[in-house]
């Protein structure tokens, strides 16, 4: 996918996967399926444009989950995500095929526990962030060193379960404005691949976002509440 001028955006994995500016946001069907070789998800754009991304997963030392998205027209590694953890509440984004911190994109952490009678809350927090990533109102937590940790770069907020989730960037208050995407779990009841583990997810990115980033937030959010852990599989589209 080239990068089309005017976009005014920082790309946080690349500038080839910035949405186009166009007034629509740019929609994607993102779908967990299972096969005989365990689960896959697929990535469709509803504007049935190219492939973007394919995505390889398989389970690592000590049962640590980790995919591998791949460039779907070179076929080179784009973003390494890599479970942190046991627990399923921190996932790392790394460039490339890499683990190395020089790398890191950016650290996606399951609040969800501390923000419990409201729903979902995942903070990411970007390696290298920039003024213009961190909006006025962000918010500061006290649990780091010198009581200051740094404020999240981009927040997730919604209700899981019940479908609804926005990303912000910034401190993620709605009164910000500061919405880059909508992920939305499309439920479908008494289906039985559903109560499986299969899932659905309707993806929207806003005109200049980075697509790559958003879609890499989608599979976080999935395998952050569904513990469906495999030794391999592949992403086609």
């Amino acid at each position: 996918m080239s990068s089309p001028s005017g976009k005014v955006k920082k790309a946080i994995v690349g500038e080839q996967f910035l949405a186009p500016l166009a007034t629509d946001p740019t929609k994607f069907t993102v779908t967990k399926l299972y096969t005989p070789n365990g689960p896959r998800f697929t990535f469709k754009n509803s504007a049935g444009g190219e492939a973007m991304l394919e995505v390889e997963s398989r389970l690592g030392f000590m049962s640590l989950r980790s995919h591998q998205f791949l460039d779907a027209t070179s076929d080179q590694p784009v973003i390494h995500l890599q479970e942190a953890g046991l627990e399923e509440r921190k996932w790392e984004a790394y460039r490339g095929n890499s683990t190395r911190e020089s790398d890191k994109i950016f650290d996606a952490v399951n609040k969800s526990w501390y923000f419990f009678l409201m729903g979902t809350k995942i903070e990411v927090f970007l390696r290298k962030s920039s003024d213009e990533q961190k909006p006025a109102g962000s918010v500061v937590d006290g649990n780091s060193s010198g009581g200051m940790q740094k404020p999240a770069d981009f927040v997730v907020l919604g209700n899981y379960y019940r479908g609804g989730l926005t990303v912000f960037r910034g401190c993620g208050c709605v009164l910000t404005g500061n919405n880059i995407a909508q992920i939305n779990r499309v439920s479908r009841l008494f289906k039985f691949s559903e109560m499986g583990g299969e899932h659905t997810y309707d993806v929207s990115v806003k005109p200049g976002e980075d697509q790559a980033f958003v879609l890499a937030l989608t599979v976080i959010l999935d395998q952050m509440y569904n513990n469906d852990r495999v030794v391999r599989y592949s992403t086609q589209r």
